[in-house]
């Protein structure tokens, strides 16, 4: 009987032991896991500040982009505009060499 006491206060002690081990390592895997989310959220907020400042980087790129297109289409207005007018005197100036002389109408009829 004496035995048995004996062993089952043993066995006892040994699962004391083992469960504040099991205990001890699930407060360390805890504390690592806590550890480990705070660094999960620590890179997701670098992250986001990251695509946030990239974004920003391209929608001023596009405004400047659409600014100058703005300016390239008012140009090509402006050079059409030019080119009418540089047809019109170019052919004014044509006509004019046809009909010879120096452009002025001949008082007399001739």
């Amino acid at each position: 009987m004496q035995f048995i006491l004996q062993s089952q206060a043993k066995t006892e002690a040994r699962a004391a032991k083992h469960e504040a081990r099991m205990e001890a390592m699930e407060q360390k895997h805890e504390a690592r896991m806590e550890a480990m989310e705070q660094r999960i959220q620590e890179a997701r907020a670098r992250a986001d500040s990251r695509l946030e400042a990239a974004e920003n980087r391209f929608n001023r790129r596009m405004d400047v982009i659409g600014k100058l297109l703005q300016q390239g289409m008012k140009m090509l207005v402006q050079i059409q505009a030019a080119q009418k007018e540089t047809d019109r005197t170019l052919k004014s100036f044509i006509a004019s060499i046809k009909n010879g002389g120096n452009g002025k109408r001949p008082k007399n009829g001739r």
